[in-house]
């Protein structure tokens, strides 16, 4: 078995049954982020593209196929010259996915709710452009977390930031991490070694607070018309059946009732 995945499952079961602590100053974006990205890239090639892109809204439509998996970086360090940042030398997104036939650039934050800047967005586009034409396959970037609106995309054109680079089109996805959890439960798994990667990935994503489930008709419902819109911006089958008496039930539904809460 691969050895990064015997030594990271170690730390996270050890977090997981309290041998060993985090503290408030370890949650963090970065712990977070490795946390989950080391055990989903355990994962085959094509498994990890399809639990990204489906993790999108789903009006979002991709035309691009699966492909290998050439290469993973994590917190790439690319150079700001003639880009303002605040630490003048370089431009960091968070992990670089490259693909055979797309790249995915991902710029996590630690929550769902505020954090992600067009600017920074924007320099990491521009910055990987210029550093890796005429080699890059096209770009899109994930905006994980810190999301305001699930429900739009920004379109990015290089020439307009950095007129000396070759001209290419970034489309930002917004995409929320509870998003991500759960097309990684969905996870139809064949193999016993499967199976245990999973759940290693669901319990990274557990360590950061990301299993408040509970069944959707044990939360108070006050309007079941923003109920069904928080359902379709996370993606989730409504089955709602509406009584005569103007009531629903929702029925085989697991939802973050904190997450719902905040959407309604």
């Amino acid at each position: 078995m691969d050895s990064m995945y015997i030594e990271n499952k170690q730390m996270i079961s050890a977090i997981k049954h309290n041998k060993v602590k985090m503290d408030s100053t370890q949650y963090c974006e970065d712990s977070k982020t490795s946390s989950v990205f080391d055990a989903l890239l355990l994962l085959d090639d094509q498994t990890v593209y399809e639990v990204l892109i489906a993790s999108l809204h789903s009006r979002f439509k991709l035309d691009h196929e699966p492909s290998a998996l050439l290469n993973a970086y994590f917190w790439p360090k690319y150079s700001a010259k003639d880009i303002p940042v605040n630490n003048h030398y370089f431009v960091e997104p968070d992990i670089v996915l490259e693909f055979e036939s797309l790249t995915i650039i991902i710029e996590a934050k630690i929550g769902e709710n505020g954090g992600q800047s067009k600017h920074q967005w924007i320099n990491e586009f521009v910055t990987y452009i210029r550093e890796n034409h005429p080699n890059a396959s096209p770009v899109i970037m994930l905006a994980l977390g810190g999301n305001w609106d699930l429900d739009s995309t920004e379109t990015l054109h290089s020439r307009e930031f950095l007129p000396d680079i070759p001209n290419r089109t970034c489309i930002v996805y917004p995409v929320s991490w509870f998003s991500l959890f759960l097309e990684v439960c969905k996870l139809q798994t064949q193999t016993r070694q499967e199976g245990r990667i999973k759940k290693y990935i669901i319990d990274a994503f557990k360590i950061f607070n990301i299993k408040n489930l509970a069944w959707l008709g044990t939360i108070p419902l006050c309007d079941s018309a923003k109920i069904s819109k928080a359902l379709d911006i996370l993606q989730i089958p409504s089955d709602i059946i509406y009584t005569s008496d103007g009531g629903e039930q929702f029925k085989n539904i697991k939802i973050d009732s904190n997450l719902i809460s905040k959407l309604i």
